[in-house]
């Protein structure tokens, strides 16, 4: 099973990553919930990265890693934006 899914060239971590990145960024506005998908879509990512030799894969699993890092700097954003206003 393991050896189809590297022909194939998709990863789990790879699917996992960019699902959980773009969930984080759908959610950067909770700040628990931002951060815990946030940083498993970057873990996922570079353990999907590590792992598919293929482009297909590997696109997702750079997809992920990229939303996760955006997600995480929106909310940084978003926090210091809401504090220079006072709120």
């Amino acid at each position: 099973m393991v050896e189809q899914q590297e022909k194939r060239g998709t990863s789990g971590f790879a699917v996992s990553s960019m699902v959980l990145g773009i969930l984080a960024l759908v959610f950067c506005w909770l700040p628990v919930v931002c951060w815990i998908l946030a940083i498993l879509a970057i873990i996922f990512g570079g353990v999907g990265i590590s792992k598919t030799k293929l482009a297909v894969g590997r696109g997702m699993a750079v997809a992920g890693l990229v939303c996760g890092i955006i997600s995480i700097a929106l909310y940084v954003i978003l926090v210091i934006t809401v504090a220079s206003l006072g709120f």
